[in-house]
């Protein structure tokens, strides 16, 4: 079976006295969604956005893999593509096509705390596996915080030799996301732990309602509904999340505001309304934590060209 390297990065000690077992079948009470579909920003070039595949995570893995996903690429000129990311890590393939041939990396990417963004150049194509919040901590053991705003290549993470496998697997067909996603599941259900951290569940737990109700927009309030200190919520999103509660609050938020501004540009009429359903005291609150996440104004996104 694969198992994480250590690396010059040392584990933090687990925060939870008592694990349970992993299970195939799954005895986690796992929401059926943590995150949306939302944090693809509209080119400002106008190139519009790639269609993405996505699929399902297998009942092996599903307690900490929530789905696979998959974009490719084919553009003359180098083409910039941004995301407000999610309080999730990805582990990636890339493949890129040049006059030499194919070439191939596998990395772990932790949490985004600014936009993500990425040149394109030529042709290529990315599949990755999209961890629930807390889902790499429960899998692997090591804290999220370490990884927060990196790239990690897996080789860092597990033997080379399964990451030469991996690599080789989707070199069979490159251009399938389906044999790239297969591959990935494969290397995933290798790394399952016989016991997760008994927080696990509470983590999920948590995200999934913060997802879900628009009404919590307070750290204070999410910590008094599942019976924790505000203290011990931020130090439980901190090791399994990578980022702080409050941040992910926003986050979610800041992915329905981006949505709404895509789906109706009539919203921009009453971007007061805007800021107060999602959450915001005022517009100029909103706009300032639009415009630090995204890089540009709702009203400069929203001119953005379709």
């Amino acid at each position: 079976m694969a198992a994480w390297k250590n690396t010059t990065r040392s584990a933090a000690k687990a925060v939870d006295p008592v694990e349970r077992p992993s299970s195939a079948g799954s005895e986690l009470p796992r929401p059926a969604r943590t995150s949306t579909d939302a944090g693809a920003l509209r080119p400002a070039d106008g190139s519009g956005l790639s269609p993405v595949y996505r699929s399902s995570a297998g009942p092996g893995v599903a307690d900490f893999v929530e789905r696979y996903w998959s974009v490719c690429w084919s553009t003359d000129q180098p083409a910039r593509r941004e995301v407000l990311s999610h309080p999730a890590f990805d582990l990636t393939v890339t493949t890129t096509v040049a006059e030499t041939g194919r070439a191939y990396r596998a990395e772990v990417n932790g949490v985004v705390t600014r936009t993500f963004a990425v040149e394109l150049q030529g042709r290529g194509r990315v599949v990755g596996a999209k961890f629930r919040p807390g889902g790499f901590t429960a899998l692997t053991g090591r804290p999220a915080s370490a990884f927060a705003d990196r790239r990690v290549p897996l080789g860092d993470l597990v033997p080379p030799a399964d990451v030469d496998r991996l690599l080789a697997r989707v070199a069979t067909a490159p251009d399938d996301p389906d044999v790239a996603v297969a591959a990935l599941e494969e290397l995933v259900s290798g790394l399952v732990p016989p016991r997760t951290p008994a927080a696990y569940p509470l983590v999920l737990a948590v995200v999934a309602d913060m997802l879900a109700d628009h009404s919590l927009s307070r750290v204070e309030d999410v910590a008094a509904r599942h019976g924790l200190s505000v203290r011990a919520l931020q130090r439980l999103f901190r090791r399994f999340v990578g980022v702080g509660p409050k941040w992910v609050l926003q986050r979610y938020r800041l992915h329905d505001a981006v949505t709404a501004i895509d789906s109706d540009p009539d919203v921009m009429a009453d971007l007061a309304g805007l800021a107060a359903s999602l959450g915001w005291w005022d517009q100029s609150h909103f706009t300032r934590d639009f415009t630090a996440a995204v890089g540009v104004s709702p009203h400069a996104y929203a001119a953005r060209p379709v």
